[in-house]
Formats: C-alpha cells, sequence, structure tokens
C-alpha cells in the first residue's frame, strides 16, 4: 500500500459519541413453516471455540457425515436461551433461509437442534475466516495490498451470493465484511490440530490464489423478507439510511456492499459515526476512488440505487 491515499479515515474516538439510532424491536409473529428441530439429551462436545458475536457462540466441529469430505463443521449455538415459541420460532428463522438459499456462495446449512432451551445451528465451516480477517491479514500483517484479481474475485462472488438471496426476496440486512467467508478449496484444511491457523506469514497460499477460496455469504439471524416489519439494526458502519426509518428493501443491501465495495477499492476502514459516516450516506464520496456501478450502489435514495441484477451485469 502507498503511504498516502486519496481519501481516509480516522478511528472514532468512541463509539458511544455516535449512538445508532434503534428502530424499535417489533415482534413479527413467524409461521412453523419448517419441520421443528430434534431436541438432544446428551450435550456435544466440540473441537475448541472459533468466535463469539452479539446472538450466537461458534465452535468448530469434528464433521461425523462420511458422505462429506469436509473434516470441520462449524455449530452456532445461540447465546441465551429462547423463553417461549415466539423466541424459538425467531431464532430459527435463520435456518429457514439457510434452508431455502441454494448457492455457492452462501453458507451451506447442514443440521440443527435444541439442547436445554439453546438452539445449535450446525453449518460448513469456512478454515479462511471472515472477509474482515483476511483485509486485517492482508493490510496490517503483510503490510500489502489485495491483487487485481482478488479484488474482482471478492466483489463477483459477494454479487453472486447476494443475488440468490435477492430472488428469494430475502433482505440480509446487515451485510460486512464480518458476514462474509471464506471457503477453503483444497483437501488440507487449517483450522484443526495439524494447522491451527490460516493466517501464519509463511502461508504462502493464503489470499494468493484467488482459485484457492471460495466467498460465502453468512449470518441470518437479523435478516427478514422483503416489506417485513425490521426486527433488530445490523452494523453502522454499513447501514443503509432508509434502515433507520424501519423500511426493509433489499435495496439496503445493496447499499452495505457499494460501501465493502469501496472500502476494499480504496484500502481504507469505514467510520462507525460522525460527520464521515453521515457524508457517506448523503452521497459524498469525495476524494474517493470509484469504479464499476459503485455511485449507483451507495445512491441515498432506495428508490433510484441499483438492483442486484442490474449491478451484476456491471461488474461481471
Amino acid at each position: 500500500m502507498t503511504d498516502k491515499k486519496p481519501f481516509t479515515f480516522k478511528y472514532e474516538k468512541s463509539d458511544s459519541l455516535f449512538p445508532t439510532p434503534k428502530t424499535p424491536v417489533k415482534r413479527v409473529p413467524f409461521k412453523d413453516i419448517f419441520s421443528p428441530p430434534p431436541s438432544l439429551e446428551v450435550p456435544p462436545t466440540f473441537h475448541r471455540l472459533i468466535s463469539k458475536g452479539d446472538f450466537f457462540e461458534v465452535y468448530l466441529n469434528k464433521n461425523k457425515n462420511e458422505e462429506d469430505n469436509a473434516e470441520y463443521t462449524a455449530v452456532k449455538k445461540s447465546i441465551f436461551t429462547f423463553k417461549n415459541d415466539l423466541e424459538k420460532e425467531s431464532i430459527l428463522r435463520e435456518v429457514h433461509f439457510l434452508k431455502l438459499i441454494n448457492s455457492d456462495f452462501v453458507i451451506k446449512f447442514i443440521n440443527n437442534w435444541i439442547l436445554n432451551q439453546y438452539v445449535y445451528i450446525e453449518v460448513e465451516y469456512c478454515s479462511y475466516g471472515t472477509l474482515r480477517e483476511f483485509m486485517n491479514y492482508i493490510y496490517f500483517t503483510l503490510k500489502s495490498k489485495f491483487s487485481k484479481e482478488i479484488k474482482n474475485k471478492i466483489i463477483k462472488e459477494i454479487g453472486l451470493g447476494l443475488e440468490a438471496i435477492h430472488k428469494l426476496k430475502i433482505v440480509h440486512l446487515d451485510l460486512k465484511p464480518e458476514n462474509i467467508f471464506l471457503k477453503s478449496n483444497n483437501n488440507n484444511e487449517c483450522g484443526g490440530e495439524d494447522n491451527p491457523s490460516c493466517y501464519e506469514e509463511d502461508n504462502k497460499e493464503y489470499g494468493g490464489d484467488p482459485s484457492s477460496f471460495t466467498i460465502k455469504i453468512g449470518d441470518f439471524n437479523i435478516s427478514r423478507f422483503e416489506n417485513e416489519e425490521i426486527g433488530m439494526d445490523g452494523d453502522k458502519r454499513y447501514m443503509a439510511p432508509e434502515v433507520l426509518n424501519g423500511i426493509c428493501t433489499r435495496k439496503s443491501d445493496i447499499f452495505s456492499f457499494g460501501l465493502i465495495y469501496l472500502e476494499i477499492l480504496n484500502e481504507i476502514i469505514l467510520p462507525t459515526g460522525g460527520e464521515k459516516w453521515v457524508d457517506l450516506r448523503k452521497g459524498n464520496l469525495k476524494g474517493m476512488v470509484l469504479e464499476g456501478p459503485i455511485k449507483k450502489m451507495l445512491n441515498k435514495d432506495y428508490k433510484k440505487r441499483i438492483d442486484c441484477e442490474t449491478m451484476l451485469k456491471e461488474i461481471l
């Protein structure tokens, strides 16, 4: 990376200075349109904890399916127990969405179950971690930048995954680098006992060859069908302006995707609040390197914003 960038963001002093305006949490009855998950009596054992978010802990799990060549899977365990059927159905929405979506660029659902009122969701394991980890590794550990081929691959495959999601009228509502994963295309996956880290500097394969991984969109725990009431807000760094008004539209994901595109292209860190956060939502892109459909993706008026199908035609 060069020392000078056309536009850079400084880290904000505190997120508390820029609180996210929240839409009210609205409970929406969710019909039982999928089979109830089985209940286990014996707690499962996992390899290790991978990560912890606001809603789930994620564990590395030894794959017990002999028909699947993958050595490991990932199991998401809800942090909170459900108190009633409405709360259970709310948590299980993610299962329903994952079962509906069939795309090579969306996390693959494997299984789900309930134990002691905790919900467990088993999905494919993406051993190269998240796009955020990939960005940090390239920018800060290697002090380098993405090749043009890697940039094109990331943008193309996020777009293809989002297209599959939007064809079902599903709105992700929290599209960000932390919820985009890199799945190894090689048999010898990192993450296990023999190869625990994907981020060693001598791991030349990691990120160097575009064919070595596939981009996968995941984490549908706050997703909704289009025009449903929004239950919870996503990450404020990538939030579309209309979400603050409770508008649930697929165009909001396009705005979030446009910010990810902008972040990768300009090698910047997006602000969590403040004047620059507002500028981005007003369409003020002064000093930014722009290419392709970025400006159309970041139109502050969602009704004039480009849709996924049109966007893909411009980037493919």
